[in-house]
């Protein structure tokens, strides 16, 4: 529960500076947390968009997108998606 809050706090830093690269590290990190706090589809909804973010800034084959990707896959898999999260 600190840790998503301290990521709620850095999102809100990195939104009101316009940091992409910031706002996609820390959705994926808030998306994380949501996900161990037991909120799937919140947590599917941040890491998509830092998904979004990362494609747009980093390209499709950077390894933070892949880190990302796999991230989503066991989302995925959470909410009973297999076909979706290969």
């Amino acid at each position: 529960l600190k840790a998503a809050r301290c990521y709620k706090q850095t999102l809100q830093v990195y939104e009101s500076t316009q940091n992409e690269i910031g706002i996609a590290s820390t959705l994926m990190n808030l998306g994380n947390a949501t996900r161990h706090l037991g909120d799937t589809w919140e947590a599917k909804a941040l890491l998509e968009r830092a998904l979004i973010i990362q494609e747009r800034i980093c390209g499709y084959d950077h390894s933070e997108v892949a880190n990302t990707l796999l991230n989503l896959g066991g989302i995925y898999l959470d909410l009973g998606d297999p076909i979706k999260a290969k």
